[in-house]
């Protein structure tokens, strides 16, 4: 059995690497192409709050609301933590 090893991606012809880089180029042209494009089609008030939710919350248990915004904010800070870990870490 043949195993190849992460170096041998650099052992790509030419010809391959030509469309590797056109490739990469026009996926980075259509997200600038889309991405303003798909901002436009946000409702204007899709950032302002939700009465909806806030009643839900508010009807909630003290403990369940206090439990979940724990829990969010624990999330976050672990995907922050890891993310820094990431960035420094070597590999």
């Amino acid at each position: 059995m043949n195993r190849c090893s992460m170096f041998d991606l650099f052992e790509l012809s030419a010809e391959t690497w030509q469309w590797i880089g056109i490739l990469s180029g026009m996926f980075f042209l259509g997200s600038m192409l889309a991405i303003p494009l798909l901002l436009a089609l946000i409702p204007e008030n899709y950032f302002l709050e939700h009465d909806d939710y806030l009643i839900y919350w508010k009807r909630s248990h003290p403990i369940l609301r206090y439990f979940v915004l724990v829990l969010r904010n624990l999330i976050g800070l672990i995907l922050i933590v890891t993310g820094i870990v990431m960035l420094v870490a070597p590999g």
